[in-house]
């Protein structure tokens, strides 16, 4: 009997050493475990504070879009207006230059027909005029000679 006690103890021995090696294993093991669970739990972490990050930027670089794009159709409609005041402007400016030349071409015209009107008044003066002197040489000469 007390040898089957100490085969028993020795079973008993090697089955507490066979336990203590699982119980070391599974505390490896949940080491292990807890280890990868906390690398999980930081990578989503920091997956977490990336996607806020890209958030913020897009949010950021969308205002700014935004802004820019509001800036631009401000300038383009500012641009617009400007140019369609100085469209009309042009158009006026031309529509009165264009009635000044159509008055100063008639004002021409006229000028152009009294002075043509003068020289055939100053052609006929002349010609009176000429016809006077030699009518006074006639008379001077038959003055100077019928006396004489």
């Amino acid at each position: 009997a007390t040898g089957r006690v100490r085969e028993l103890e020795e079973e008993l021995a090697g089955v507490l050493h066979e336990s203590e090696a699982l119980i070391r294993e599974k505390e490896a093991l949940v080491k292990e475990v807890n280890i990868r669970a906390q690398e999980l739990v930081d990578e989503r972490a920091e997956n977490e504070a990336r996607r806020r990050s890209t958030n913020t930027e897009k949010e950021e670089m969308e205002r700014q879009l935004y802004a820019i794009t509001k800036d631009r159709e401000e300038a383009l409609a500012k641009f617009r207006t400007e140019r369609n005041q100085w469209s009309d402007q042009v158009r006026v400016a031309k529509l009165k230059t264009s009635k000044e030349e159509a008055g100063t071409r008639g004002k021409i015209s006229t000028l152009e027909a009294e002075v043509s009107s003068m020289k055939g008044v100053l052609r006929d003066t002349q010609g009176q005029l000429d016809r006077t002197r030699k009518d006074l040489d006639r008379a001077r000469a038959m003055t100077t000679g019928g006396g004489g």
